[in-house]
């Protein structure tokens, strides 16, 4: 069995790789998922099927995202981390940025468990 920090490594790494089935090993069934700019909450899923239909969509956006983790602190039974998201766009958006261009966001994410599963998920950007 894992511990949790390299739960949370198994997760990025799978997602940088694009590897959704290897994702949800690590997830709870009900997991929670928000994310947050501006102290407002622009995405709040629950469960794994919500979960998996907004990391779809986001591939519909997103040609590569990776997630590079600066800085993991421990909080009880949760995690902060200090992490830099680059995306790069696969189409054109209303904003003006066109195909192509790469995003480079900072974000600090908290990570729950329950037990040995991640039971909620919130990303803040910074």
């Amino acid at each position: 069995m894992q511990n949790k920090q390299d739960t949370i490594e198994s997760l990025i790494l799978a997602f940088n790789n694009v590897n959704l089935p290897s994702m949800f090993e690590y997830l709870d069934p009900q997991i929670e998922f928000k994310s947050i700019q501006n102290d407002r909450c622009l995405i709040h899923t629950n469960g794994k099927k919500a979960f998996k239909e907004h990391l779809l969509q986001q591939q519909e956006y997103f040609s590569k995202q990776q997630l590079k983790v600066k800085a993991i602190t421990e909080i009880d039974n949760s995690f902060v981390l200090q992490i830099k998201m680059q995306a790069t766009l696969a189409v054109d958006l209303p904003s003006g940025l066109k195909k192509g261009h790469v995003l480079k966001v900072p974000l600090q994410t908290t990570i729950e468990f329950n037990d040995n599963l991640i039971k909620s998920i919130t990303d803040r950007c910074k």
